[in-house]
């Protein structure tokens, strides 16, 4: 007997995957699957970007490290153990931050590239940082001859040849000093000889002060003018002690070299009482000659008076008086020259360093000259303001502070002195910047006016 076929009946509502359908889906997951390559493996792909990130971690690294090893080397210039070129690529091959062929590149060189950083080891290629103004100064501490000539020593007095800027000048303001009229500096009629004054600083810190072999002239014509007849700077009375500081390192500003130097300023009392040994204040009292000359008080000692001036009340409009109290801060010595029978002074038995600061001395015909200090003195019965000088004056060879102005019955004292710049190096500064170089012969110039 023949079965019966069942029908069935399609329901056109049910969906299902079509050959069509099928072949779309597997192109776009192609299509997603080529783009996920793409970005993990093209050129700026994830994987690239994160190849490039650690390359340039690793370039970061090694030029940290080649900064380092120079740096510890400028800090141990004498005496010390400084590290090679060699050892540092040894040291970073080691730790995995050189690869072989890079290595092999700095053999023959001294820069090498990595992740698109440029990394130079030539200040380590003989690890040998003698050549420094600070490691030269620090091989000759040593040394006991006067005039050494040895070429890896530099000496306090020793001449260096610091570039000179060729631009620039300051002018004093009519009144700023206490005189009437401007006073002018210009660096082209300032072309110094330089000598050393001393080193500053600690470790890598560390650097070179050199002071102006001869004063600076003040200009007294125009600005291309060369009239020499008055080279001195004139101070006069209160404006003198309150302005004297800013002025004095306002003209030296000028013979900053800005390769060369962070600063240049005026010389100043501290300055010379590191060289003459003068550093503590037992010492100033001890050498103080103005205790000697009339009832003065010495050095550190408390003052008052009433119904006096200071500088500053007696140039206010109208001018008033108020009491004048404080400590001596103001001292002043004669150097190997004894004033008289009793009295202190100060021995310098190196004549090469006596020469720089005390040499062709003579007040009003030679080269005396300001220094950036002031300081007040006292009496029974008035006190004293003004700046600091080195001068030579009655014979006598000196360095210390000057009354300018006097609390009591309106007393105001003139002076002219010449200004002798100071420069402070760079650190790390070398001998081929600024060489060591022969003494120079220091021109003589006097007062004519």
């Amino acid at each position: 007997m023949m079965k019966k076929i069942k029908k069935i009946k399609i329901d056109e509502n049910n969906k299902g995957i079509t050959m069509i359908a099928l072949v779309v889906t597997i192109i776009v997951l192609l299509l997603l699957a080529g783009i996920s390559i793409s970005m993990l493996s093209g050129e700026n792909g994830i994987l690239s970007r994160a190849m490039q990130a650690k390359e340039a971690t690793r370039a970061g690294e090694v030029q940290e490290a080649v900064k380092l090893a120079i740096t510890k080397n400028k800090a141990e210039y004498v005496g010390g153990e400084k590290q090679t070129k060699a050892e540092v690529i040894s040291i970073l091959q080691e730790e995995g931050k050189l690869k072989s062929e890079e290595v092999a590149e700095l053999e023959n060189g001294n820069v090498i590239e990595i992740g698109g950083i440029t990394i130079d080891f030539s200040a380590l290629d003989t690890g040998d940082l003698s050549n420094t103004l600070v490691a030269m100064f620090r091989n000759g501490e040593g040394c006991t001859v006067e005039n050494c000539t040895e070429p890896t020593h530099l000496h306090i007095g020793d001449y260096v040849n610091y570039t000179n800027p060729t631009s620039g000048e300051w002018t004093v303001p009519a009144g700023e000093l206490g005189g009437e009229a401007p006073q002018t500096y210009l660096v082209s009629q300032n072309q110094l000889n330089w000598r050393v004054l001393g080193i500053e600083g600690t470790g890598n810190s560390a650097y070179i002060k050199l002071i102006a072999g001869s004063p600076m002239k003040k200009s007294n014509a125009n600005k291309s003018g060369t009239d020499e007849s008055n080279p001195y700077l004139y101070m006069n009375g209160a404006k003198s002690y309150i302005n004297a500081v800013e002025q004095l390192n306002k003209i030296c500003a000028i013979c900053k070299n800005d390769t060369l130097a962070t600063k240049a300023e005026s010389v100043t009392l501290d300055d010379i009482d590191k060289l003459t040994g003068v550093t503590t204040d037992d010492l100033k009292r001890q050498y103080n000659i103005d205790i000697y000359l009339g009832d003065n008080k010495n050095y550190g000692a408390e003052f008052s008076f009433s119904d006096q001036y200071t500088p500053s009340s007696f140039l206010e409009n109208p001018k008033t008086t108020t009491t004048v109290s404080g400590n001596v801060s103001g001292y002043y010595y004669t150097i190997n020259q004894q004033v008289s029978e009793g009295v202190p002074y100060v021995t310098m038995s190196n004549t090469r360093i006596y020469d720089m600061l005390f040499d062709n001395l003579n007040y009003s015909s030679g080269k005396d000259y300001w220094l950036a200090s002031v300081g007040i003195f006292a009496g029974n019965l008035n006190a004293g303001y003004g700046p600091a000088c080195v001068s030579r004056e009655n014979g006598f060879v000196n360095a210390g502070h000057r009354g300018m102005f006097y609390s009591y019955n309106y007393d105001e004292n003139e002076k002219t002195y010449a200004v002798r710049p100071v420069v402070s190096l760079k650190p790390g500064v070398t001998n081929e910047q600024c060489s060591k170089t022969t003494d120079k012969i220091e021109t003589t110039w006097n007062y004519g006016g």
